[in-house]
């Protein structure tokens, strides 16, 4: 954000193409507002800062979760006439459409489903996205800044400096089995309970194969074994040997080209399907469920369209998760939803299950209600503001 501050000031300054220096103005408050967002989604209140800070203005309060939702709509809204499309050398740049998608998903988080659906609609009706045939290209670095794409971080690699490439292979390729350049770290385990979100009947999921390994599978010719006895899964998504084409950073092989999605067509489908039933037309919110099912490499069959609003919401959720499985998606969700708590302690997520699971007591998660909701602000942080920022309740 300090960044993003700094060219908001600073631009207005320069004597240059008074048009591209429009467009740069409205890609820095669209990144501002994104960034704010997040912000929020994990902190809830934090120190928000518009301007370049002095060292004796460094410390400054926390402002409430509101007030940085409100700063969120101002930038994403200065960012709605962006550009609808860029040509092949600024490919990867906010678009008006990235923006219309986050003050969409602000919007979700304070339930203003009436002002998300226009915004919605415009990505929707432009014809400008399409959802790929393959799921599994969404995440093999193989296909990019592609017909789904709303906005993806850009990547690359074998440019002498690493921190330009994505981690994400090396993080969350299984560990031991030498599936990728730099070994895989494994940091990240799927589990039995997400493994049993994918549904089996009447056929199983694809997204489950594309998504997880399990025990047995073949990765370009080698078998996972969890050769360091994990829990029985690892993440497939964005598990890249360089064999496909993706560069590698030959120096630092841990990094690669393939690029990141932060939002895809498919969650502008999900979202616009939960606005609808929100709205109360749980029938038509199907529809757009429906079209992330019928792609074509997935292919499961269709919700009824005669679900009530319980039942969308359930399928909607069910559906968030195995699409955006490992995508940085659910998590939030479940806080935005307000039912992390009752989620993941219920009896039927596998952890708590007492007869699989005796050892943990039917209690394996922690979720503590007005408590974990959000982070907590770092003690660091706490500590170098000199008392100014206060710690987030019950933490």
């Amino acid at each position: 954000m300090f960044r993003t501050n700094q060219a908001l000031e600073k631009i207005p300054e320069i004597n240059m193409d008074e048009q591209l220096k429009s467009r740069l103005l409205k890609e820095a408050y669209f990144l501002r507002g994104w960034w704010m967002l997040r912000l929020a989604k994990v902190y809830g209140d934090a120190p928000l800062v518009t301007k370049t800070l002095t060292l004796e203005e460094l410390y400054i309060p926390k402002s409430n979760r509101q007030e940085i939702f409100d700063q969120v709509e101002s930038d994403l809204k200065e960012a709605l006439s962006l550009p609808d499309r860029y040509d092949d050398s600024n490919v990867g740049r906010a678009t008006s459409f990235a923006a219309k998608t986050v003050l969409a998903e602000l919007y979700l988080w304070q339930k203003k489903w009436a002002e998300a659906k226009p915004l919605l609609e415009s990505v929707i009706n432009s014809g400008n996205f399409k959802l790929l045939d393959s799921y599994t290209s969404l995440f093999d670095g193989t296909t990019e800044n592609h017909a789904e794409t709303i906005f993806e971080i850009q990547y690359t690699a074998n440019t002498g400096q690493p921190l330009l490439g994505n981690f994400s292979t090396t993080y969350s390729a299984p560990n031991g089995e030498g599936y990728v350049p730099g070994g895989g770290w494994g940091w990240i385990r799927p589990t039995q309970d997400l493994v049993n979100e994918f549904e089996v009947e009447p056929k199983e999921d694809p997204r489950l194969t594309s998504s997880i390994f399990r025990l047995g599978d073949d990765f370009e010719g080698q078998i996972f074994k969890d050769v360091v006895n994990g829990t029985g899964f690892a993440i497939k998504k964005w598990a890249i040997s360089g064999a496909n084409g993706v560069e590698i950073e030959q120096n630092f092989p841990w990094y690669t080209s393939a690029n990141f999605a932060l939002y895809r067509y498919a969650e502008v489908l999900l979202m616009y399907a939960e606005v609808l039933n929100e709205l109360g037309n749980s029938s038509e919110a199907a529809t757009y469920v429906n079209f992330v099912r019928a792609r074509p490499s997935v292919n499961m069959p269709a919700l009824s369209n005669n679900l009530n609003y319980d039942e969308m919401f359930e399928a909607i959720r069910h559906e968030r998760r195995v699409e955006f499985a490992f995508e940085g998606k659910i998590g939030f969700d479940l806080r935005r939803w307000g039912i992390a708590g009752e989620f993941l302690r219920s009896s039927d997520r596998w952890h708590n299950n007492i007869t699989v699971n005796p050892q943990w007591g039917g209690n394996f998660f922690k979720f503590e209600d007005g408590k974990h909701e959000v982070f907590p602000i770092p003690q660091s942080e706490i500590d170098k503001s000199g008392g100014t920022l206060i710690q987030n309740s019950n933490w």
